[in-house]
């Protein structure tokens, strides 16, 4: 069997498909109302949208809809982030219930995932689905399913409920009753056992004393991976024992992928931050005279004039330009002092070996909303560029990245203008406000719109023709036409050349000219 015959294996079981019945390949799923490989024909399923904020206040909480008693397989979720938030009610007080003080799990929003909710249900009784606005566009999604073959009524809030049963029936649940040990990767949190009514809703353990209580356990929570990080080893030796040298560190990209998949090794281009240096300078101090009691017995004794001994030169100049050193030591007590050896001296080697260099990030693209920056990144070797093959493709910087100086807000956007219907028009476009997304906003400078409609270029010199040698009209039409428009103002800009032209008998231009054609008096 081949070296990485374990780790080809793994990687096929992680990536082969279980389904709903356990069995690694098999392609059941649960349907909307829980039933593994069902047909979604055991339930009644309820879904909408909740994305009117028309008349909300900020602060206000406003009932999306009301889950009734016995309602199963419920999920809520903001289909974007946002500032509002999912609260559940009580649908006979309208107090706000906790999300602690029920079996709701409760997802807090990400950076690119709205706030959600789910439970399996069913409901023990009724609870009331609602919003806390706090500001902005909104949208909430919605789903649940009631059980067929029950009579259901509807009343004011359009929640269906069905009839109460004459039985109910209590059973152990275990329930959460810690912080989880981590907050990605796959923890573990203490469970207890809680005695509930058919549904969900807790009771007193009395209730369930006929029953085998559970032993209290530990469970898996926050099961999704954690992002990857860089991952420094210790500094090395000095590669000198004295006067300056180099040492190195092991660098790699980890991942905590599940609670079995710890420390993982994965892909350089997975961590987001900058690497670190996987080498630095480093200097064992001075390289001075070995003492003359580390030297051979059968060295010069007594007071005879000693010899320089030396060490051989350190590899100081692995690549590029660097120093050598050596270790000088007297060979007696005393050594002629003009005659020491030096210590130290430069060097200078070719570098064989390419590596990636990278240069200041660019400003954003764009002054506000996602933009890009940019920088070069080169393949040098011995200060030269060279092809990018020299270098290793895992380790090259990033050259693009995302950025936001900040958000902006809506912005007017015009199409080209139409063609023109008649000689004098009119002639028209689409005008919208939208978002950095470019999706459709409400926050533009009312002011600044530009115009959607307007008389046709070669309607001007028209008019102007027509008002040579004319006589201002005297048509009694024009002095009731300012009742025959609200808000009456002058949109165009050419209104005195249209009164002159007699083109006030013209209800395009009379309504769009109101003020001016008004002033004419029979």
């Amino acid at each position: 069997m081949h070296d990485n015959a374990p780790a080809l294996l793994l990687a096929s079981l992680l990536l082969a498909h279980v389904g709903c019945d356990g069995v690694v390949g098999s392609d059941r799923r649960l349907d909307a109302c829980g039933v593994c490989g069902g047909r979604n024909t055991s339930c009644q399923i309820i879904s909408g949208l909740f994305s009117n904020h028309a008349g909300l206040q900020v602060g206000a909480i406003s009932t999306i809809t009301t889950l009734p008693r016995g309602a199963c397989n419920i999920s809520a979720v903001q289909v974007a982030p946002s500032a509002s938030e999912l609260v559940l009610l009580n649908s006979t007080t309208g107090q706000k219930i906790p999300f602690d003080r029920t079996l709701f799990y409760h997802q807090s929003e990400e950076s690119n995932k709205g706030e959600s909710l789910s439970y399996r249900g069913p409901l023990p009784e009724a609870v009331d689905l609602a919003l806390k606005y706090g500001g902005g566009p909104l949208g909430v999604r919605y789903q649940f399913g009631l059980p067929t073959g029950e009579a259901v009524q509807q009343d004011d809030s359009t929640a269906l409920r069905p009839r109460r049963r004459s039985r109910t029936k209590f059973s152990w649940h275990m329930l959460a009753a810690s912080e989880c040990s981590k907050s990605c990767g796959g923890g573990l949190q203490a469970a207890k056992a809680v005695c509930t009514r058919e549904g969900g809703g807790h009771v007193p353990e009395k209730r369930c004393n006929h029953l085998e209580k559970p032993t209290a356990r530990s469970m898996r929570c926050n099961v999704r991976p954690c992002p990857a990080e860089w991952e420094y080893g210790p500094w090395g030796p000095c590669s000198a024992t004295c006067g300056p040298g180099t040492q190195a560190r092991t660098v790699a990209c980890r991942q905590h992928i599940s609670a079995t998949m710890t420390n993982m090794k994965v892909n350089d281009a997975a961590c987001l931050g900058q690497r670190g240096a996987r080498t630095q300078p480093c200097n064992q101090g001075s390289c001075s005279a070995a003492r003359v009691g580390e030297l051979p017995q059968d060295g010069p004794q007594g007071g005879a004039q000693g010899h320089w001994l030396t060490t051989a030169w350190t590899e100081g100049c692995a690549c590029g330009s660097g120093v050598q050193t050596r270790r000088v030591a007297c060979s007696a007590a005393s050594c002629d002092g003009g005659q020491r050896p030096a210590e130290s001296r430069p060097c200078a080697r070719v570098c064989r070996e390419a590596h990636w260099f990278s240069g200041p990030w660019s400003p954003c693209s764009t002054r506000c909303g996602p933009g890009r920056q940019t920088r070069p990144v080169l393949c040098l070797r011995a200060k030269a560029a060279v092809d990018d093959h020299h270098c290793a493709d895992h380790e090259r910087p990033l050259a693009e990245r995302a950025c936001e100086e900040r958000p902006c807000g809506g912005q007017w956007f015009s199409s080209e203008w139409g063609t023109c219907e008649e000689e004098c028009g009119p002639q028209s476009r689409q005008v919208r406000c939208l978002d950095e997304k470019n999706r459709p906003a409400e926050d533009c400078v009312k002011d600044e719109k530009p115009v959607a409609r307007r008389p046709c270029s070669s309607c001007s010199k028209s008019l102007e023709q027509n008002v040579v040698g004319s006589e201002l009209p005297r048509a009694q039409l024009l002095a009731r036409q300012d009742h025959e428009v609200e808000n009456c103002r002058d949109s165009l800009r050419d209104c005195g050349l249209v009164l002159r032209a007699r083109l006030c008998t013209n209800r395009y231009y009379r309504t769009r000219c109101c003020v001016t054609c008004s002033k004419v008096t029979p």
